[in-house]
């Protein structure tokens, strides 16, 4: 069944770069509109296109009409009908909303309250558009920042006294967790969390020039005036990846991206849970009745070298696993497709991917652009110079 180019849709959200993505798919933006995130895969929201035989279709409509041949028997005995990952690129240019995601049981039982209660699945105020949970893992393509995972509740403390930000610290005077600090916050009377949060960005501004944290508190207050959920910088860890470093984000890890470019590849769901710094629903009860509430270290992914040419990010559980291939050039790159269907998005560079089982009908790909490599295709070899993305499941068939 070989391999068959996609399109891919752009989502267009406040906080992305009018910059990154046109530039990474060699397209005009005349508008200068923030174009947010590149979605490669075939969740309900937004799927990718497919061309078959000259003639472009909905990728969901592909692998729901021959999901055997496109998918993998492996893929289709774990997940049935359905591509089981999503991969995205993210253009980060303005700080995402204070959020997390559920597990699998939680999201089922989500989906289930939203469509018995008959709320649209685009509507906004919808938390569950799909039944499927959304571990993630974004990989950093350049300098990219986050806030994820709860800090120590004795850091937290001491930063506040330190700032003299009384009604922070007061907030989180006898809490026994981070995340119980963080519920009491969001719970406050509106005008206590208002002026909590002018306090806060006001004593943050002044430290800033000495804590890189400090300087989000007052970025964020200036974009989201009197939202509480401002003094996340002190209640979660801070966190610079360079190009090549991953984290891994469970269900359940509360986090803000707040600048750069990632790739991101996650479960094929659109499930987000938000407490704050958006202008979007936001959802506490649900969000905290999700999260961990306890203080843990930032869940860093190293990559690890697999077959030749392969750095592999693997989180462990069978919803997804991402790839780097480098081919160098010299000698076509050879790749056992193990895992069942591929995505493949180029990266740099340009290249030809030949399927073993099409091996007349090489695919040209270049900067930007997607391929599919089918479910049934033994392997395939990468020709050229070029560096590929390469998501799978998360278990090998």
């Amino acid at each position: 069944m070989a391999c068959y180019r996609l399109r891919n849709p752009v989502q267009k959200y406040a906080w992305g770069s009018p910059r990154v993505l046109p530039e990474l798919l060699g397209t005009a933006n005349p508008g200068g509109e923030p174009w947010a995130e590149l979605w490669i895969g075939a969740h309900a929201r937004a799927p990718s296109s497919v061309e078959v035989g000259g003639a472009w279709r909905s990728l969901r409509d592909f692998v729901e009409r021959e999901p055997a041949r496109v998918l993998g028997a492996g893929v289709v005995a774990r997940f049935g009908a359905q591509l089981p990952y999503l991969l995205k690129v993210l253009a980060v240019e303005r700080p995402l909303s204070l959020q997390t995601h559920p597990d699998a049981a939680r999201a089922a039982l989500g989906w289930a309250r939203e469509s018995a209660a008959g709320i649209p699945l685009e509507a906004a105020e919808r938390s569950y558009p799909d039944a499927n949970p959304k571990p993630e893992l974004v990989c950093a393509l350049g300098a990219f920042e986050a806030l994820c995972s709860f800090r120590p509740l004795e850091e937290a403390r001491a930063c506040a006294e330190a700032l003299g930000a009384r009604r922070l610290a007061a907030a989180l005077a006898d809490a026994a967790r981070p995340g119980d600090a963080l519920a009491r916050l969001l719970a406050l009377p509106a005008p206590e969390r208002a002026a909590l949060a002018a306090e806060l960005a006001e004593r943050a501004e002044a430290a800033a020039g000495c804590d890189a944290a400090l300087r989000w508190v007052a970025e964020l207050h200036a974009a989201y005036p009197g939202d509480v959920a401002v003094a996340a910088p002190l209640l979660l860890h801070h966190v610079e990846l360079d190009a090549g470093e991953a984290l891994d984000l469970a269900a359940g890890d509360l986090h803000a991206y707040l600048r750069g470019t990632a790739l991101e590849v996650m479960a094929s769901s659109d499930n987000v849970l938000r407490a704050g710094l958006t202008t979007k629903p936001i959802a506490v009860d649900e969000l905290l009745a999700v999260m961990r509430p306890d203080a843990a270290p930032p869940p860093r992914r190293r990559a690890a070298r697999g077959a030749p040419g392969e750095l592999v990010y693997a989180p462990g559980h069978e919803w997804f696993r991402l790839a780097l291939l480098d081919a160098d050039g010299t000698a076509p790159l050879e790749v056992e497709a193990a895992y069942g269907v591929e995505l493949l998005l180029c990266l740099d560079g340009e290249g030809e991917v030949v399927a073993a089982d099409a091996p007349g009908a090489p695919l040209r790909v270049r900067r930007g652009e997607a391929l599919l490599v089918a479910g049934e295709t033994p392997r395939y070899a990468l020709r050229g110079r070029v560096r590929l993305a390469r998501a799978t499941a998360g278990l090998a068939s």
